[in-house]
């Protein structure tokens, strides 16, 4: 929930998750948003429970690699539709752990997954329009990231990310050690959260598989991948990143660690269509759990 306020300081803008959480990444977005039968059944369901629609500005960015403009159009309208009952996360997995390390050590209680520059950024995008505060109206974000400037700090964050797997793999290759250590069954404290350990694994089965070398397009999908599994209750991937959290999920099981993980629902075996029925299934006056 992002929610507005003044105080003797000014104005504070805050942000929060209520379950179920969910998280959609591209595919998801885009087959939810230009159906306006699906726009209004995920409102329904959702808001119904109080929950709470978890984006990231992945999401934004995505839709300015689109041609077709009206894909933006929606997807704005989709956004409209949920507004206030919405999170923004950050899909840097590493500066998450990194966040995470901090809490731990006495750091400033804040949620370590949440993204408060695009949160700064939101706030202000709404107090320079008239009755932002009051109406929330037409927020237009998703048009607004089709300048070149924004889509290169996209591509530069995708080369970060392939730069780190790429380092990654050198020591895979290089330290039959490390390589040893990627393969056996991750093992550790009991833990609130796991994004450590499910970063591991989805980079594990990277290493792992030598035919795949490491681009943008694969570094997009594992960021959209470890942080909303670690957080969310439900995540929507495409079928190949469904399959390996399955798998992490498995690994993870096998090593006696216990943390929530995200349910997981891809397009494959009218996976949207399962997911739908199972954000309804909790109208009925349960919240459905995290398995």
């Amino acid at each position: 929930m992002i929610e507005f306020s003044v105080n003797t300081r000014g104005v504070k803008v805050d942000q929060w998750c209520d379950p179920p959480t969910v998280y959609l990444d591209h595919w998801a977005w885009r087959r939810i948003s230009e159906s306006s039968v699906l726009v209004k059944r995920f409102s329904a369901a959702l808001k119904s429970q109080g929950g709470t629609l978890v984006f990231s500005w992945l999401n934004l960015i995505e839709f300015s690699k689109v041609s077709d403009e009206q894909q933006a159009r929606k997807a704005d309208a989709f956004l409209d539709e949920i507004l206030p009952h919405v999170f923004i996360l950050n899909p840097n997995f590493f500066r998450v752990i990194e966040a995470e390390d901090e809490l731990l050590n006495g750091g400033v209680p804040i949620a370590p997954h949440a993204d408060l520059v695009s949160l700064k950024f939101f706030a202000k995008h709404n107090l320079t329009r008239h009755n932002s505060l009051k109406l929330l109206p037409s927020q237009n974000l998703f048009g607004l990231t089709s300048t070149g400037e924004i889509s290169a700090h996209f591509d530069g964050f995708a080369d970060q990310i392939v730069g780190h797997i790429e380092s990654l793999r050198h020591d895979f290759n290089a330290s039959h050690e490390f390589s040893l250590a990627v393969k056996r069954i991750p093992k550790g404290q009991p833990t609130q959260c796991g994004t450590r350990y499910i970063a591991r694994e989805l980079l594990g089965s990277m290493l792992m598989n030598k035919s795949v070398k490491a681009d943008r397009h694969h570094a997009i999908d594992i960021c959209h991948a470890v942080v909303p599994v670690a957080y969310c209750d439900y995540v929507l991937l495409d079928g190949h990143w469904a399959t390996q959290v399955e798998r992490a999920r498995k690994r993870i099981k096998d090593g006696g660690l216990l943390f929530p993980i995200a349910k997981v629902y891809s397009e494959k075996r009218d996976g949207l269509e399962s997911f739908f029925r199972k954000l309804e299934g909790g109208m009925n006056g349960s919240v459905p759990s995290v398995e």
